[in-house]
């Protein structure tokens, strides 16, 4: 194997550890909000937050041609999310 791709997939090799880590963070604070919504009576979807948040993120891509991904990737933890939360209700 070329090892100009080897050495590229060891680089995203510490970036994908970086992402599991963040996502055990995020995952954490999305069932607290969960237990915080089930304690208030609170719905776990709420479109308009979802919505503004997910087009807020993907104004943040510094480059354009990440916008799409960013979209996607968005809506996967939203999803993962609520169905976090909704374990929780």
């Amino acid at each position: 194997m070329n090892t100009d791709l080897q050495e590229l997939r060891a680089e995203i090799d510490v970036v994908d550890l970086q992402l599991v880590k963040l996502l055990e963070q995020r995952m954490d604070i999305a069932r607290k909000i969960g237990a915080y919504k089930a304690e208030h009576g609170l719905s776990v979807f709420d479109p308009k937050r979802e919505n503004e948040k997910i087009s807020s993120m993907r104004a943040k891509a510094e480059n354009p041609e990440n916008g799409d991904a960013v979209e996607k990737l968005f809506h996967a933890l939203m999803d993962a999310s609520k169905d976090a939360q909704t374990r929780i209700q």
